[in-house]
């Protein structure tokens, strides 16, 4: 991991998320990027597009300022092992966020989003708003995404939620390094949703077992959905950290469902990675 990129509006759930970051940036030695996006729908004259010019370049001080105060709290962190303070960025964009951000990452070889999202407690109803799911589908870089419920106690307790990839293998291998590096335990975890194809999974998870090692622990859990399983092994195994992998019809696809309105339906109090097949 080299570099962190945070989106933030600056809010309570910004700096939530910035706390993760933070922790993440410490251990792997990577720079943070702060980013905020300046955007206008409007279309200029002459006249006004040298108004709103000037406008701009007073609201990108103002931007910088808020950046300051942002990461204040964080400013005299350290990389672990080393005196050497972590490094920072501001990062503002001109045009959506989706874009910005997609720019940043291209240009600054963001390695991971960390991103706030909002939402209620519990593993029912938090709704990750349109933007991180936009993040979410349009960047091939991993993606943290951070309820605003959740409660930073760092990221012991790995569980990666499968659904049976050709990309499994490669997967586990990264969560293996992340582990190392968070001194984590990883889970892997299969909910069963058709009790005629339980033993048919039952197969599958004992292959991929023996693929894995004897590190990673295996679960089955038998549920009438999806979320249901995750929030029943969630409340005999908290975890703090929620793996899944993102592909064509895959199972970040089935949790993320989302509306006309991109509306996550898909809730959880625990931080949410999303990691991209072709990534991993």
């Amino acid at each position: 991991m080299e570099n962190i990129l945070i989106p933030t509006d600056f809010s309570g759930c910004a700096i939530n998320a910035l706390d993760y970051a933070v922790y993440l940036a410490s251990l792997t030695k990577a720079k943070i990027y702060v980013h905020h996006s300046i955007s206008s729908q409007k279309s200029y004259g002459n006249e006004e597009f040298a108004l709103y010019s000037e406008l701009l370049l007073e609201k990108d001080a103002d931007v910088r300022k808020k950046v300051e105060t942002f990461i204040e709290p964080h400013q005299n962190a350290l990389y672990v092992g080393s005196q050497e303070p972590v490094q920072w960025q501001s990062a503002i964009g001109y045009s959506s966020l989706v874009e910005d951000i997609k720019k940043t990452v291209e240009q600054e070889l963001i390695s991971l989003i960390v991103m706030g999202t909002n939402g209620a407690d519990g593993l029912k109803e938090v709704f990750i708003g349109s933007a991180t799911a936009d993040v979410a589908e349009r960047m091939n870089c991993p993606l943290l995404a951070i309820p605003e419920s959740a409660k930073f106690n760092g990221l012991k307790k790995i569980v990666y939620a499968t659904d049976f990839h050709r990309y499994d293998p490669k997967v586990l291998q990264t969560l293996k390094r992340w582990a190392l590096v968070l001194d984590a335990n990883i889970n892997c975890l299969h909910v069963s949703t058709d009790v005629d194809r339980y033993m048919d999974d039952l197969k599958k998870m004992h292959e991929l077992e023996q693929i894995a090692g004897s590190s990673i622990k295996f679960h089955i859990v038998q549920a009438e959905s999806l979320k249901d399983g995750i929030e029943k092994y969630n409340r005999k195994n908290p975890s703090d950290l929620l793996v899944m992998l993102n592909y064509h019809r895959s199972i970040v696809e089935r949790l993320l469902h989302r509306s006309n309105s991109k509306k996550m339906v898909y809730s959880t109090k625990i931080p949410l990675l999303i990691l991209k097949a072709k990534r991993v």
